[in-house]
Formats: C-alpha cells, sequence, structure tokens
C-alpha cells in the first residue's frame, strides 16, 4: 500500500570519504515522513563501515548490499519496486544536498499537478547563463518557477510515484535520461526549481569539499 511519506536511494560505492558526509547530511535533512534507503555496490570495506555506521539513524529505512557494482539502473529500479511513498528520489554519494530541499520540492509537486521530475541543481554558477537560458524558465501556477528541460540530472530529484506507475521501470539499456524523456513525451513537465536549489557535487574540482 502506498503512503504519504517521501522514499530516497542512495547507492554507494568505494568513496567512503564522500559517503560519510553525503550520507550524513541526506539523512539529517529528512523529516518524519521521509525514508533513505542505501544500495551498496561492491564491498569495500571502509565504504561499508561508514555505511553501517549510519544505520542507527532514524531516517535510515533500508539497506541492500550487492557484492557485484550493479551500476545504477537495478539499484533504481529494485528501488522504485519496493518504495511505498507519493514521491521517490535520489541522491548520489557525491553529492551535499542543500537545507530544505525535500520542503521545497514537495511544495512545488503538491502545488503544480502535471509536475514530474523536478531537482535541485548541482553545477556552479558560471555553468549557467541566464541570458542564453531565460526562455527556458516558465512561472508556474503557484506562482515559483522553474527551468523547464526534458531531463534532469540523477541526483537530487523528486518524482511523482505516479510517474513510476505509469512508465513502470527504467528499461534494458536505457538511462534516467532516457525515462526523463519519456515522462516529458508522456505529458509531465520537467526541470530544475528556479532560483535553483544548490546541492555541491563534490566530484567537481570546484566544489569546496572535492
Amino acid at each position: 500500500m502506498r503512503d504519504d511519506g517521501l522514499d530516497i536511494l542512495m547507492v554507494t560505492y568505494n568513496r567512503p570519504e564522500y559517503t560519510q558526509q553525503s550520507l550524513g547530511r541526506l539523512l539529517d535533512s529528512c523529516g518524519d515522513d521521509a525514508r533513505v534507503w542505501v544500495w551498496q555496490n561492491g564491498s569495500d570495506p571502509s565504504t561499508l563501515e561508514v555505511v553501517n555506521s549510519l544505520r542507527g539513524h532514524p531516517r535510515f529505512h533500508e539497506f541492500h548490499h550487492s557484492p557485484e557494482n550493479r551500476r545504477l539502473r537495478e539499484p533504481t529500479n529494485w528501488f522504485w519496486s519496493k518504495a511505498k511513498g507519493r514521491f521517490f528520489s535520489k541522491v548520489d554519494d557525491d553529492c551535499l544536498v542543500p537545507d530544505g530541499w525535500i520542503e521545497t520540492l514537495v511544495r512545488y509537486h503538491e502545488e503544480v499537478p502535471d509536475l514530474g521530475i523536478i531537482s535541485c541543481w548541482r553545477f556552479e554558477e558560471e555553468d549557467f547563463s541566464f541570458s542564453e537560458s531565460s526562455w527556458k524558465i516558465r512561472t508556474l501556477q503557484n506562482g515559483s518557477a522553474l527551468l523547464v528541460n526534458v531531463w534532469v540530472e540523477g541526483s537530487g530529484y523528486m518524482m511523482k510515484r505516479a510517474c513510476y506507475e505509469r512508465l513502470e521501470e527504467i528499461r534494458e539499456g536505457r538511462s534516467f535520461t532516457d525515462y526523463c524523456i519519456r515522462a516529458a513525451q508522456a505529458g509531465w513537465t520537467n526541470g530544475w526549481v528556479y532560483p535553483f536549489l544548490y546541492q555541491e557535487h563534490m566530484d567537481d574540482p570546484r566544489a569546496p569539499h572535492t
């Protein structure tokens, strides 16, 4: 049975320093109605130690260990098939979510029914050109704005459960980007909330915690 909560996936793999920061920040950003699921790819002992040290957090919901690196499609489909909330999300193990990201994305979804997959922004300020992108910034029914695009990146997004119920899983040989495009073709609006909710991408050499 579905419920009104939010389910969030993190896939971890061989990056204990990043995982300590990203998973810790994610868990602490969650309210009582959010559940964090962790799929551990591989058997790196340091990464496993970090994940296990955080399993006592009240928002840590379920852990799955795959000794083989199953990459992203299989963990995502596993998670979507088991999650019960109204909204699904995923945060990468090299990203630090911003304060209030859950409340903001949930509000957008609740106030604008045709939104499908919306997201935080993980690029640097210098990567965005307002003059070249302003034509894609749309004012929504609730007065908020969205930088509309057919796809968003696979970290820091929030997706309506209805997308999964209609489109089902990510198909063999396809990516999350392809899934976003399918959602847009099915009539949902995707994009990044604007002004942006910045999540720090620690793999970017310009990031403070790289």
